[in-house]
């Protein structure tokens, strides 16, 4: 795969069409499910990036934000994806019924208060 994606005899754009489909989905597998940090959002970002950058063939010293790395691939950004999927599952949810389990976890209220210190 990684001799597929980096062939600079087949178009960049090509190479990103592959991309897309075997590569990302990979990177956001569960996702929906993920409890999302600014730091895991972070993480997640950086890998696409930096496989995007390895994929156009293009070094941090060659001076290319990675707006412009995406552009010149033709893909959408990570972030819209992942924030799409996440929809995708509450919507999923609170289409079931009233008694279903994950109902009834995204719905939950906890009584009380948590004791101040570490657990």
């Amino acid at each position: 795969m990684a001799s597929l994606l980096v062939n600079n005899s087949i178009p960049l754009e090509e190479r990103a069409k592959v991309y897309c489909p075997c590569v990302r989905p990979a990177l956001l597998y569960a996702a929906e499910s993920w409890a999302l940090t600014e730091r895991l959002d972070g993480l997640v970002a950086s890998c696409d990036h930096r496989l995007l950058r390895y994929i156009s063939v293009v070094k941090w010293q060659d001076r290319i934000i990675n707006d412009e790395v995406r552009r010149r691939c033709g893909l959408g950004n990570l972030e819209h994806r992942l924030m799409k999927t996440r929809f995708k599952w509450f919507c999923h949810v609170k289409r079931r019924d009233v008694n279903s389990i994950l109902r009834r976890a995204m719905e939950l209220k906890v009584e009380g208060r948590r004791p101040v210190g570490r657990p």
